[in-house]
């Protein structure tokens, strides 16, 4: 996967626009690059949801204007402050993957990715915030460090850094594998994926795109769940995107 998911990556998908959906001119417009975890998740939001919707490959307004590159107007219009990923759905913009997930779910209810149990919904909430929060602090900023400053900024990379994060992983990793030991099936909640799974795949696929090597051998039950969430159709077309 590691192989595969570097020998991939070309700067230059990052200036243009794609249709990924077989659909001609779907009304949903999703801004960013599948290089970002909450780009990637959205992506597999919208597939898992069977939503079309056109890929504009772009970089947050702070890189492009750091690299020298032109910020398109109707970026600026849909993502105000600039970040990724953004979303456009007929004359309705907003940002943050997380509150677009939540857009999404109630303007396209027919397949759920929150739980309706009031306890279930809750525990999805509260994991995809851990996943915003906790582990973009250290698998997020991992990923900046080895990918973004040496490829879109050219910046030397900061190892001790990486290495202090890296020392980070294990935590992370005792904290969700005892998430998953109370979860009655293959995800993090319920028997079927949810917004939390999306959340925390891609942090994961992060590592991999980082040249991290995810060593979960003392970790069984998460070992199991990321090696069954990358078979997830949704989840590999947004690694196809990279």
């Amino acid at each position: 996967m590691k192989k595969l998911l570097l020998s991939i990556l070309s700067l230059s998908v990052l200036v243009t626009s794609v249709m990924w959906s077989n659909q001609a001119d779907p009304a949903v417009q999703l801004w960013g690059s599948a290089v970002s975890p909450y780009v990637r998740k959205v992506i597999s939001v919208l597939e898992e949801k069977q939503i079309p919707y056109t890929l504009h490959p772009i970089l947050p307004t702070v890189i492009l204007e750091a690299t020298g590159k032109e910020v398109p107007a109707e970026f600026t219009k849909i993502s105000p402050l600039g970040k990724i990923p953004a979303l456009q759905a007929g004359e309705f913009a907003i940002n943050d993957s997380s509150v677009i997930a939540a857009y999404v779910e109630r303007k396209w209810p027919e397949i759920a990715l929150y739980p309706k149990e009031p306890e279930a919904y809750a525990r999805v909430l509260w994991l995809e915030r851990y996943a915003d929060t906790v582990m973009t602090d250290v698998f997020h900023k991992i990923l900046f460090e080895n990918f973004v400053k040496p490829n879109e900024l050219k910046l030397e990379v900061d190892t001790q850094l990486v290495a202090e994060l890296v020392g980070k992983l294990p935590t992370v990793y005792s904290y969700l594998e005892a998430q998953l030991a109370k979860s009655e099936g293959q995800y993090l909640v319920g028997s079927t994926v949810s917004v939390a799974d999306m959340a925390i795949i891609h942090h994961f696929i992060s590592l991999t795109l980082a040249g991290i090597t995810v060593e979960l051998q003392q970790y069984p039950r998460l070992s199991q769940y990321v090696q069954h969430m990358h078979t997830l159709p949704a989840v590999q077309v947004a690694i196809s995107k990279i």
